[in-house]
């Protein structure tokens, strides 16, 4: 698999449109279906489901939305990744987890199965702490650290991704702690509620629950700068801690390689009207998504360098693809 990282925007793009012309005009002539690597009732499902309604009505066409899930989004991925690219089967979600930075087994290289549609929406990473532990922010979480035997302190940890922003707060602020696997976060969300499980790095919507009902507390964002619903939570680059601006979770539309830069031009131009529709934008606040809408070229852009960071962030932890 190739590093996407090494593959030139510009001729990428070009390549895309290289593509067998496609007959726009008569695009679409049936419904659309979206694979959605993750299952039904997923902030990723929910977002995809939103923003194929007006998406629909732009497009004068019915749009399906397909969950496919499994391995971190790869299944749907790749069953996307093999249809045909006449612009009737897109995939909708993140694939930066679909490399040989976190998986050996992986059928998806976005760098050459996929060709860039739009990003739709971003969210942060969020450092998590369980309530019931003392601490109010992440010097206080040192401290914590320092002033209890070694092992004491456990991050949940249910995605190597996470696994590497806890490695940049170790290098940065020496922050000693021992990683509990988990399959995912309501496994073991009830722990973090009783103090057994201390910290944990996870998306801002998918905490959303456990932070209204006080059970965690969030310590930093990975953003650039601070989430206008949440004013009092700081950035990890002010505590000291930089570099993780491109460690949030960006999703958006993918089409399997191959498609015509004019059918791939339409579902950009009704991806990036969707995300200006006011009831996609109330309903991503609520979700704490932030609303994106990019360009194909932007969306491949953001994609090279969330890599980049994650690639590096994977060499220095000696991090090995399970």
């Amino acid at each position: 698999m190739k590093f996407i990282g090494c593959i030139s925007v510009i001729a990428w793009i070009a390549a895309l449109t290289t593509a067998p012309p496609g007959f726009a005009q008569d695009y679409p002539a049936k419904p659309i279906r979206v694979i959605v690597g993750y299952p039904a009732g997923t902030t990723t499902d929910t977002a995809a489901r939103l923003l194929t309604r007006p998406m629909q009505e732009l497009l004068r066409q019915a749009i399906v939305v397909e969950p496919r899930p499994g391995a971190n989004g790869g299944i749907g991925a790749n069953a996307a990744k093999n249809a045909q690219p006449d612009g009737y089967t897109i995939f909708f979600g993140s694939v930066t987890n679909l490399t040989a930075i976190f998986t050996k087994a992986n059928p998806v290289d976005a760098g050459t199965d996929f060709a860039p549609i739009s990003d739709s929406l971003y969210s942060p990473q969020v450092l998590l702490v369980s309530s019931k532990l003392n601490v109010q922010t992440l010097d206080e979480l040192i401290a914590h650290a320092k002033n209890n035997p070694a092992g004491t302190l456990n991050n949940a940890v249910t995605f190597a991704a996470q696994d590497l922003i806890m490695h940049a707060v170790k290098n940065s602020k020496g922050l000693t702690y021992t990683n509990i696997p988990f399959t995912n976060f309501a496994q073991f969300l009830p722990l973090m509620a009783k103090g057994e499980i201390a910290m944990h790095v996870n998306l801002f919507g998918n905490a959303q629950s456990a932070l209204q009902a006080q059970s965690v507390r969030a310590l930093f964002v990975t953003a650039a700068k601070r989430m206008s619903r949440y004013p009092d939570v700081p950035t990890a680059a002010e505590l000291g801690v930089p570099g993780l601006e491109r460690a949030g979770f960006a999703a958006g539309f993918w089409a399997p390689r191959g498609i015509s830069a004019a059918i791939g031009q339409r579902l950009t131009d009704a991806a990036q009207a969707a995300t200006r529709n006011d009831e996609v934008q109330q309903q991503f606040a609520k979700l704490d998504y932030e609303p994106v809408g990019s360009t194909a070229a932007d969306q491949l852009r953001n994609f090279t360098e969330t890599m980049r960071f994650f690639s590096i962030a994977a060499k220095s932890a000696n991090y090995q693809p399970q």
